[in-house]
């Protein structure tokens, strides 16, 4: 029982955070027709935050720590800080308790939020979080939901749903990412500019193949995956983190090594590899290549 340890920290935190009721009410980009809505800072930080969200409190699993040789992850994480000869065993029959009272307040944090009602609380996060990095993390999302089909104040609904009951209002938004900083300083400073020289160079090459290879030669397939694949940006990404930099450099370079074949024996045979590198369904990769292609090409 009691308050969990990671709310009450996020709670603090989540006070000095200004907002104004702008951001939980859609916005309608100048110039275009995409709307788009905002992410919520408050609950960002109770689910995302390392150290104040709920994945770090003390009975959930903990993600580093493995038994070897099987791999099993068989501690909790016992506190954020905590070295992992430190770790105390998992508690399987303590995770409900947890979870729910995780939704719960959650739930409250969104009630709380002066400024958005009347509107709509964007919380999107990254799917890997439920599951992967937080393993209770699904019983988390399906313990909120159970609770909101009873909540007075909370009502569950999509960006459609929202988009038909109020209009967005236009405005200016400046460019900007989700990375750190809100720029693009993760994907593009000096330690990740020989991707970005590289690819510079590779792309003009591969629009002119795609261009002239015909729509139903399995050329243009694989060198537009080949392609998607080269341009992802995990590269530069586990580069600037230093997450699993060797691993990224020869990601990229294979797949930009690939990509100069592709052009360069377009007509011959396939390589026997193109089947590991087909990430996406042909027919849907190639409509949109060939969309594409038909309006415009470097």
């Amino acid at each position: 029982g009691g308050k969990p340890v990671a709310s009450s920290a996020a709670q603090q935190v989540s006070a000095e955070i200004p907002t104004s009721p702008s951001l939980y009410h859609p916005a309608l980009i100048a110039r275009s027709q995409v709307a788009a809505f905002f992410r919520d800072p408050h609950t960002s930080l109770q689910v995302w935050s390392r150290e104040h969200g709920y994945p770090g409190e003390e009975r959930y699993l903990d993600f580093h720590k493995r038994h070897w040789p099987s791999g099993l992850k068989l501690w909790r994480v016992t506190h954020p800080k905590a070295d992992l000869a430190d770790k105390l065993p998992y508690d399987p029959e303590a995770i409900a308790q947890a979870v729910d009272s995780h939704a719960h307040h959650f739930l409250e944090v969104v009630a709380g939020l002066g400024d958005a009602r009347g509107g709509v609380v964007v919380a999107p996060f990254d799917t890997e979080l439920f599951g992967h990095w937080w393993f209770e993390g699904v019983a988390f999302l399906e313990k909120v939901l159970e609770k909101a089909e009873t909540h007075p104040l909370v009502h569950p609904t999509t960006l459609s749903q929202a988009l038909s009951v109020e209009a967005p209002s236009p405005v200016e938004l400046p460019e900007g990412s989700w990375g750190e900083g809100g720029d693009h300083r993760v994907w593009v400073n000096p330690e990740t500019e020989h991707f970005w020289r590289e690819l510079a160079s590779v792309e003009r090459q591969a629009w002119e193949a795609l261009v002239q290879t015909s729509a139903h030669d399995g050329f243009r397939s694989a060198q537009a995956h080949e392609l998607l694949l080269a341009l992802a940006s995990d590269w530069p990404f586990l580069v600037t983190t230093q997450a699993a930099r060797d691993y990224a450099e020869r990601r990229f370079a294979l797949h930009v090594q690939r990509l100069r074949q592709l052009i360069t024996e377009a007509g011959g045979p396939l390589p026997p590899w193109v089947a590991e590198d087909a990430a996406f369904p042909d027919g849907l990769l190639l409509s949109v290549v060939g969309e594409v292609v038909s309006h415009s090409a470097p």
